[in-house]
């Protein structure tokens, strides 16, 4: 009898410690293993330097749209200037000096232009600057209308159209 009870007393633990040794196996937490942490904090800042590499093109287009205004301003004012005295009569640019600014705004302008499509096309194919593209959408053709208003004379309204752009890319850093 004490040999029974003894046999029952040790199957009765073992059986205990196998449960007990299931329940603890079947309550632990899985981990991530360090190569997955390390491949999703390697994928967040790839996705933060992409984001911030875009930001940082937007501000450099915001600097040279500020320095082409800055510089535009007065050419235009010396063009209307010049354009308005060739009608009254007392020319004091000749016609080629007050054609070549013109085209000297008309070519820059373009230039800035396709520098801002570049920046919409590319931040628009990569979908961590999506939120970026979103906010900047448009902006080239802001340019492409300025174009048209400096080629048409409309110095004024094409200045103006620039400061629009300038403010749409200045909203996209501040988001």
């Amino acid at each position: 009898m004490l040999k029974r009870t003894s046999i029952f007393v040790c199957a009765l633990c073992l059986g205990g410690l196998l449960l007990s040794s299931d329940g603890a196996a079947q309550t632990r937490q899985r981990r991530s293993s360090r190569a997955t942490r390390r491949a999703a904090t390697s994928a967040r800042a790839s996705t933060e330097a992409t984001i911030e590499a875009g930001r940082r093109r937007i501000g450099d287009q915001i600097k040279i749209l500020a320095q082409y205004l800055y510089v535009y301003g007065r050419v235009s004012s010396e063009i209307e200037m010049a354009e308005d005295q060739a009608r009254r009569g007392n020319a004091t640019l000749d016609p080629a000096s007050i054609a070549n600014s013109k085209a000297t705004l008309q070519t820059t302008l373009k230039n800035i232009r396709e520098g801002l499509d570049k920046l919409e096309t590319d931040l628009r194919s990569s979908g961590a600057t999506m939120p970026l593209f979103t906010r900047i959408v448009g902006v080239a053709d802001r340019a492409a209308l300025a174009e048209e208003q400096v080629a048409a004379g409309d110095f004024d309204k094409a200045g103006r159209t620039l400061l629009d752009a300038i403010a749409r890319l200045t909203e996209a850093l501040m988001h």
